[in-house]
């Protein structure tokens, strides 16, 4: 669960290499993963960032160019590339250093809570999945990964919002998530065959599956977690996560 500086990776990466020689590696131990860096100008500092490959999503390197472009964390200029294992350590370092939303127990455990938003740390390496809302940009069904940015104080934003002026969608989905949209969906086409009239159209839409589905989606989703254990963060920078 806690990983460690990385500077011997570092360190072992600047030695000279011999062509004549090959290294052989245990195959058991997992390949380092590097990921490159670039200097840019931002808001007038010099400031590294981090370089993903082409076509291919990491939540880490998103939030730790957030935690750099913010000032929050820092990389020497010199640096040409990072490992992976290393990233993972600035994400996790202000969770547990001086982080007063992420506090230890008298008995100087991690609570459970903590542990499973600690738990999130490896999968920043891939995808991560969020259940949006549609009543604001920052409606996000709350979980794990949603309390790891804020405990980061990086804030989550999404465009999946209503038009206000179309009453009809806006009063049917307002309070709904899209997981909870999907699901009601699949109800009512397992449900639709059984049933001898069709559903009622509404003005101009024609899709009559899909305000039938709406139907369904009257009612809040129910919080599967205890809402007084997420953090709350008033931040600056917004990351934007497809």
């Amino acid at each position: 669960m806690i990983y460690k500086k990385t500077k011997a990776e570092l360190w072992n990466h600047e030695q000279p290499f011999d062509t004549r020689k090959k290294k052989k590696r245990n195959k058991n131990v997992p390949a380092v993963v590097w990921y490159p860096t670039r200097i840019i100008e931002f808001l007038g500092p010099r400031t590294p960032i981090i370089l993903k490959e082409k076509d291919t999503r990491c939540s880490l390197v998103a939030i730790c160019n957030v935690l750099l472009l913010g000032e929050k964390k820092t990389l020497d200029l010199d640096i040409k590339k990072v490992s992976e294992s290393h990233l993972i350590h600035l994400v996790q370092r202000p969770l547990l250093c001086g982080n007063t939303q992420m506090q230890l127990e008298q008995n100087l455990e991690l609570s459970e809570f903590n542990k499973q938003v600690l738990g999130v740390l490896p999968k920043l390496t891939c995808s991560l999945y969020f259940d949006v809302t549609f009543s604001s940009s920052c409606g996000l069904e709350k979980t794990f990964e949603t309390a790891l940015f804020g405990f980061l104080g990086v804030p989550l934003r999404h465009g999946w919002l209503v038009d206000p002026q179309d009453a009809v969608l806006d009063s049917s989905i307002h309070r709904s998530s899209y997981s909870k949209l999907s699901y009601n969906l699949a109800i009512f086409e397992s449900i639709r065959p059984k049933t001898n009239s069709g559903p009622q159209k509404h003005g101009r839409y024609e899709d009559d599956m899909f305000y039938s589905a709406l139907a369904f989606s009257k009612t809040g989703s129910e919080k599967e977690l205890d809402s007084t254990s997420w953090p709350s963060a008033n931040p600056i920078w917004i990351l934007f996560l497809t």
